[in-house]
């Protein structure tokens, strides 16, 4: 195909091969990367784990010591 390609356009097929290849390459380190919105869910994600766990802790707090984290958690 790289030949069929080189006959039509021009440079030849070793040229059309390692522009292929470098493609590839590039395509490949992309994907390693994370969009924007990626990035963005995983910030609220992460977000969203903190408030979890905070609120997790203020329930086994509560269980524990009902009073004294009363009073932190209402000051």
């Amino acid at each position: 195909m790289p030949e069929e390609l080189a006959k039509e356009y021009g440079p030849s097929g070793q040229s059309i091969r390692n522009w292929v290849r470098e493609a590839s390459r590039e395509d490949d380190a992309r994907t390693d990367e994370m969009t924007t919105a990626e990035q963005e869910e995983l910030s609220r994600l992460r977000k969203e784990n903190r408030q979890l766990r905070y609120v997790s802790g203020v329930r086994e707090d509560l269980q524990t010591a009902p009073g004294e984290t009363l009073r932190r958690i209402c000051r």
